[in-house]
């Protein structure tokens, strides 16, 4: 223990250092438990450095032996060292002349909402810069919207991301997340039975499917899309032509026959078809290796095609109005052959609960969708879940401001459905669809500043390049 709280402090201490954030006056909050301990080991090595003015607050005059250790430690070298439960006021003096505050207050351990908000209300409302240890202090498994959490500049998470910190409304409190490792055994942290990953840029490669070089177009699969109508043929167009660019060889897109000739006139790479929905319903799956169904599709008259589809042997995504009509078909077995991908408010439609009743346990609800349903489900938001049938799930740390714009899970779809016709796995699809269509609205983002949903399709064509993207450089 008292080795991995060493290394802990001087990892993080260098990790904080690599941020290269102005200042020289450093002030370390320490609790009682281990996360306090690492506050402590990272204000000695800021001592070190000759470089920092540091100072400690404690929050609490109990501690465990390791932390007790290091208390006597920082005292020995001549640090200064505060107790903020018998010297509030000198204690909130030394925290308003700081640059930077390291909350080392709370970590892991805590059972449930902290008993001293005060302390955390004082820290958020401070000029500086706030670094989080591990996570923000208040932030824990089963944290609720509303209870008192440090909002963090920085949170430098010790060797693995902590599911909390991509709760929705914990992540506003994390600033920009960073993994510390410390040397935790392998045999621990790459456990397979661990439902659970975070998805990062260095994952595109081992996802991407792999084309011989003489691959032609029906080698690389064939999506039928089924989307747009009058007023929302934008929709079919994002759509239609992300799957072209998401290393499908064909795309055939079926629109209504009042909607044809705007669309076919605007897509020349799509094949324009065609489609009344009140002929007879009748679809040849033969042809292709996907579907794509619901993104400005409408609702009048479309249960029966939704029915269908879903009934043929191919794999699919449902987005949109296709979520809205399958829900009035519930309950239904999709045999893991599909993928369903609403925002926040469609699945909360979905799903008959209020948003806000979603947002305070996203994932819970994804992956209960998942098993009923026999779907995977990508519950979209500025953090994304995607849940398995099986159990599974990944999350995506989005946080881009700028990919909420219209047409964007348009094209999300489109992307996804493209990587099912390559022939991967629906939770293979899934994962990489949101990776990419995630990576292209940042480097969009970085490149063009705030975008429209069609200005990200070029970036999709950019996935090959991908693979040798770091995370800061996405």
């Amino acid at each position: 223990g008292i080795l991995l709280m060493e290394n802990a402090g001087i990892r993080a201490f260098e990790a904080f250092q690599v941020e290269a954030i102005p200042g020289k006056r450093l002030v370390f909050v320490a609790g009682g438990g281990n996360n306090g301990g690492d506050a402590l080991v990272m204000a000695r090595q800021a001592f070190f450095t000759n470089r920092y003015d540091v100072k400690v607050v404690l929050v609490k005059d109990e501690c465990g032996e390791a932390v007790t250790l290091q208390r006597r430690i920082v005292s020995g070298l001549g640090i200064p060292v505060f107790s903020w439960p018998s010297d509030t006021l000198h204690c909130e003096a030394v925290l308003r002349e700081a640059d930077v505050v390291f909350d080392g207050m709370f970590g892991t351990g805590l059972g449930g909402p902290v008993r001293i908000p005060q302390y955390i209300d004082f820290l958020n409302a401070l000029s500086c810069r706030r670094v989080a240890i591990d996570l923000p202090s208040g932030l824990r498994d089963g944290y609720k919207v509303g209870e008192p959490c440090v909002k963090a500049d920085i949170t430098l998470t010790i060797e693995l991301p902590k599911l909390c910190l991509y709760h929705p409304a914990g992540r506003l409190c994390c600033g920009d997340i960073r993994v510390v490792p410390i040397g935790f055994p392998g045999a621990l942290t790459s456990d397979p039975s661990i439902p659970g990953e975070l998805l990062t840029t260095a994952d595109i490669g081992g996802l991407l499917p792999v084309f011989p070089k003489d691959a032609y177009k029906n080698l690389r699969g064939h999506v039928a899309v089924f989307a747009g109508a009058s007023g929302t043929t934008g929709a079919a167009i994002l759509s239609s032509e992300a799957a072209a660019r998401s290393m499908a060889g064909l795309v055939s897109l079926f629109i209504d026959r009042d909607a044809y000739l705007p669309v076919a006139s605007q897509l020349s790479s799509v094949m324009v078809k065609p489609w009344d929905s009140q002929g007879p319903v009748c679809f040849d799956p033969s042809h292709f290796q996907a579907v794509l169904v619901g993104p400005g599709w409408g609702r009048k008259d479309r249960e029966p095609w939704l029915s269908t589809l879903i009934t043929s042997p191919l794999p699919g995504v449902i987005d949109a109005d296709g979520v809205s009509i399958l829900k009035g078909m519930l309950p239904v077995q999709l045999g893991s052959r599909w993928i369903l991908t609403p925002h926040v408010g469609e699945f909360a439609r979905f799903l008959d609960i209020p948003k806000d009743q979603l947002l305070a346990d996203p994932l819970t609800y994804a992956l209960r969708s998942a098993r009923e349903t026999g779907a995977f489900i990508v519950l979209k938001s500025h953090v994304t879940y995607i849940a398995s049938p099986d159990g599974r799930f990944a999350v995506y740390d989005g946080m881009n401001p700028a990919a909420g714009t219209g047409g964007s899970g348009d094209v999300l779809s489109g992307v996804i459905a493209g990587f099912l016709a390559c022939g991967l796995s629906p939770w293979n699809a899934a994962r990489l669809g949101v990776l990419v269509h995630g990576t292209a609205c940042a480097q969009c983002f970085a490149e063009k500043g705030w975008f429209l949903a069609q200005d990200i399709l070029p970036y999709l064509s950019r996935i090959g390049m991908y693979t040798s993207v770091g995370e800061n450089d996405a």
